[in-house]
């Protein structure tokens, strides 16, 4: 059995692809954490209110809200502003990239595909174990 590192937290995890979804929710769970799950930017709006996750993590290119106007949103709402939200992302991985990312609100970047290390070990600096 793995440690429960993550035992009495929660994660809204944000992606259009199913399979990253369910991924990183299995990854969590498997440290001990609460996974709420969204395909996009609305639907990870009204989950983070009713839920007011420890963390989100979401990705950036989506249809629709993408993780850039998701972001936003939260960091412009005063109920969900102080929650950390990692970005997941294959794509928008250069330095002027990652700096506009934690320009606009984003405590940290992750590349696609996640690794558990770096998931845990980002998921520590933003607070959550």
């Amino acid at each position: 059995m793995m440690e429960q590192v993550l035992s009495g937290t929660s994660f809204l995890v944000v992606d259009d692809d199913a399979a990253c979804v369910r991924m990183t929710s299995l990854i969590l769970q498997a440290h001990g954490a609460t996974v709420y799950e969204a395909s996009g930017g609305a639907e990870a709006l009204a989950l983070a209110h009713a839920h007011q996750p420890t963390i989100i993590l979401a990705d950036l290119l989506m249809p629709e809200m993408d993780g850039w106007t998701l972001v936003r949103s939260i960091k412009a709402d005063a109920s969900l502003r102080p929650t950390p939200v990692l970005a997941v992302t294959a794509s928008y991985l250069t330095p002027a990239d990652i700096e506009h990312a934690l320009a606009v609100g984003f405590a940290k970047v992750l590349a696609k595909p996640l690794s558990i290390q770096i998931l845990l070990e980002a998921i520590s600096v933003a607070g959550a174990s």
